[in-house]
């Protein structure tokens, strides 16, 4: 998903706030004249976008740069969204999600320092879900109160509070961020503390429960951990690694099929010819045989 890099040095200005409901909408290919951001409060709305194609759900946050065709169709009936269209001075540009994540991760490393690098930039997203809809919410309805009201002072205001909402995304969007890469900091500390253990315990793990105990965290948790960084069950690998070092061992000869299968963790040796077999595709005996 593609993102906006906003830079609101400059003040911006509004040039249409409303709440929009309907049983069916379909924008036609249109490009609007200022950079519209919308929220959905109910339905789904089907919107595709130079590269991008998503659907907007309830609690869903989307930003549309200017002058860039799009559509947009309604998915079912009663549907409604609350929108907002302005104009800013500045640069504003769509980057790719790579990109964002380069920029999020600069600002998070380098703290004070990227106040020069970053004085004025935003980070929105062209649709996601930033788990604050509720606030999100608010700031449209005060916002388009303020616009459409004509109470004193009730362009400014409207202003302000968009450019708070707009700091509030990027703010949730980049949080967002950091706490995926803390996730897979996290998980890669966890794999590369699951693999050493195995490599050095294979021939004492008695079930996936010990790995478990070991990195402290539920077996069933850790399998799926596993195979989402790994591409591989954590069993599997376990039994790759019992194969290869019975391989090795097999190739030394000193030890018979049956000490071999205990020494990597296996006791039972039927069994164990039977997964060494479906890893190498021939027997130990076989193996022996050719490798001597």
């Amino acid at each position: 998903m593609d993102y906006l890099e906003l830079d609101l040095r400059e003040i911006p200005k509004i040039s249409l706030a409303h709440y929009y409901c309907s049983d069916y909408y379909d924008s036609g290919l249109r490009s609007m004249m200022g950079i519209e951001v919308m929220y959905t409060k109910k339905g789904k709305l089907n919107t595709k976008i130079k590269n991008n194609q998503f659907v907007m759900e309830p609690g869903d946050v989307s930003v549309l740069p200017l002058y860039e065709p799009h559509r947009m169709v309604t998915e079912g009936p009663d549907f409604g969204q609350y929108a907002v269209e302005f104009w800013v001075q500045g640069d504003h540009r769509q980057i790719t999600e790579e990109e964002f994540s380069y920029h999020a991760m600069t600002m998070l490393r380098q703290g004070e320092k990227a106040r020069e690098i970053y004085h004025g930039k935003l980070y929105l997203p062209f649709c996601s879900n930033v788990g604050i809809g509720s606030v999100v919410e608010g700031f449209f309805q005060d916002m388009i109160k303020e616009y459409t009201t004509y109470s004193p002072c009730g362009d400014s205001a409207a202003v302000s509070l968009l450019l708070q909402m707009l700091l509030t995304i990027s703010r949730s969007e980049i949080a967002r961020y950091s706490q995926q890469a803390e996730e897979h900091r996290y998980s890669h500390s966890t794999i590369e503390q699951v693999i050493m253990y195995v490599s050095e315990h294979y021939g004492q793990i008695e079930s996936i429960r010990d790995i478990a105990s070991h990195v402290g965290l539920n077996a069933s948790y850790l399998g799926t951990l596993f195979k989402r960084q790994t591409g591989i069950s954590l069993v599997s690998y376990l039994n790759r690694t019992r194969v290869s070092w019975a391989k090795m061992l097999l190739e030394a000869g000193e030890l018979s099929c049956q000490e071999i299968a205990t020494a990597v963790g296996v006791p039972n040796s039927y069994y164990f010819s039977t997964l060494f077999k479906k890893h190498t595709g021939m027997t130990m005996l076989e193996f022996a045989r050719i490798s001597r």
